[in-house]
């Protein structure tokens, strides 16, 4: 098992209060303010966040959101979150990449 700079619950916790406190936040606004949480986690790594925005139409069962994610690292060192979540009437893919210096 690898080191992660931050658990997923405490990503997901601070995700969900930085939309909770603004509302009006961009996708680019929230990857910056995660960019600075993990920088101040650990300057152990190299960190790459990848985003994809869903518009939602069709509330149904026939919305799916398929992503693959493929590299060549160091499985002891190197790793990723894989978070969804709901943004301003979109769903919100984020791919976080953490990279060992």
């Amino acid at each position: 098992m690898y080191f992660q700079p931050i658990n997923d619950t405490e990503l997901t916790q601070f995700i969900n209060n930085q939309i909770t406190t603004n509302n009006t936040i961009s996708i680019n606004q929230l990857c910056e303010e995660i960019l600075k949480l993990l920088k101040g986690k650990s300057s152990k790594f190299k960190y790459i966040i990848n985003s994809n925005i869903f518009s939602i139409i069709d509330y149904s069962d026939n919305n799916k959101i398929n992503s693959s994610f493929n590299a060549l690292w160091d499985n002891e060192n190197d790793g990723l979150f894989n978070i969804q979540f709901p943004l301003n009437d979109n769903q919100i893919l984020l791919t976080i990449i953490f990279i060992s210096l």
